[in-house]
């Protein structure tokens, strides 16, 4: 099986309506990451689940993505990124409405194990697309404004699935997630154009995989840290706060989820930042912000500068996810095929991030304490900042910096 070098979109396209689609359809996936927290209760009741197996309905989701990202890079230009990513798609809400008549726990988890890989589809086939559909002064632009599309997939999910489930119940909630998803679907065959791969220039899997520069598997483990820092603010913060200043986990639970829409922003400052600064001083100025920012959210004795230093993390942990996003394409030769595959192995370290962050940082937590957490998350960030250094500034330019 092969994937080729190059691409070229069938028809005259609107750059802009295919990122709305492609970005609606993220949005949506990451809906669907995010829908099981906030109906523990409701599940608990209807299905007996316990801590432990709502911890993986949780997480089962992101398993696909930690074990088949790379390759699923590569399937989806093989396959055909419009196919790909509307097969997806609609995959993803067949899963999901099964999962509101689900009659067993273990329905349940099988369903959402499956809901995994059409997860993978969307997310790895969506910033391919953008590469090759948008022009080439707005695809960094574009990359980072799409990379906003997992924060607010969860934030809508945490404010809307509690309320829903309580008045309507969780199936209900499920329907609704599923049927939203393949309506986007439906709209989005509208606007995805067909992007043909030329026929020449034919590239073996295996040798996209070894082609691959250093510096993105470098860039994709600076990734994989900054997922866990998100996950870190975004999971331990509730148990934080109600274990350490009394707030109720509800009412935690509730600020916790407001305080994740400012990454959205972080994400944003990146787009309007990037043409204006270098990628070291944005890199530098995120890492050690987010540094003083994990040292205050875990080690204050104020709930409210505990509150205003997770802030300050997640602003920017937006700003890095942009970058890394948007730094794809350029570490890449620009072949469609590679990628592809580099947006893949992106995927796959976020999503062993966001697979074994939550128990890593909870493991922390737990037997050392929370100032240990506060210390781990730091040096988390200078381990990133080494990353990034390495892989988005050139050796020449790094001898001139030692």
């Amino acid at each position: 099986m092969t994937a080729h070098s190059q691409t070229s979109v069938a028809v005259e396209t609107n750059s802009n309506a295919v990122w709305v689609a492609v970005y609606s359809l993220s949005v949506l996936a990451a809906l669907q990451v995010g829908r099981i927290s906030p109906v523990l209760e409701p599940l608990s009741e209807g299905l007996g689940v316990g801590f432990v197996e709502f911890g993986w309905l949780v997480s089962l989701i992101t398993l696909a993505s930690a074990i088949f990202g790379v390759i699923a890079g590569l399937l989806v230009v093989a396959a055909g990124l419009r196919q790909s990513i509307l097969i997806g798609a609609f995959a993803l809400a067949s899963l999901t409405l099964l999962t509101a008549i689900a009659p067993t726990l273990w329905a349940l988890l099988f369903l959402r194990a499956l809901e995994g890989l059409a997860y993978l589809a969307v997310v790895v086939a969506a910033p391919t697309v953008i590469a090759a559909t948008a022009t080439p002064e707005k695809r960094a632009e574009a990359l980072a404004y799409w990379g906003t599309f997992f924060i607010v997939g969860l934030s809508v999910a945490s404010a809307v699935g509690g309320w829903m489930a309580d008045h309507f119940g969780w199936r209900v909630w499920f329907m609704l997630c599923g049927a939203l998803t393949a309506v986007a679907a439906m709209v989005a065959t509208k606007f995805l154009p067909t992007i043909r791969v030329k026929e020449g220039g034919n590239v073996k899997f295996a040798h996209t995989l070894r082609s691959l520069p250093k510096s993105l598997w470098v860039l994709s483990l600076a990734f994989l840290i900054t997922t866990v820092l998100s996950v870190a603010i975004l999971s331990m913060l509730p148990l934080f706060l109600s274990s350490q200043f009394e707030i109720s986990i509800v009412r935690a639970g509730v600020l916790s989820g407001i305080i994740a829409l400012d990454s959205l922003f972080g994400n944003l400052v990146y787009g309007k930042l990037s043409s204006r600064l270098t990628d070291q001083t944005l890199f530098l100025c995120s890492t050690f912000c987010a540094a003083v920012g994990a040292i205050l959210g875990f080690s204050s004795t104020n709930w409210i500068t505990s509150l205003f230093g997770c802030v300050i993390v997640l602003f920017f942990v937006g700003i890095l996810v942009a970058m890394c996003f948007a730094a794809v394409p350029r570490l890449t030769d620009g072949s469609t095929g590679q990628v592809g595959a580099a947006n893949g192995l992106l995927t796959q370290f976020g999503g062993l991030g966001a697979l074994l962050g939550p128990p890593a940082i909870g493991a922390v937590a737990g037997t050392l304490g929370w100032p240990a957490l506060a210390f781990v998350l730091a040096i988390l960030c200078a381990i990133e900042m080494s990353l990034l250094r390495t892989a988005l500034m050139p050796k020449d330019e790094m001898k001139e910096h030692v």
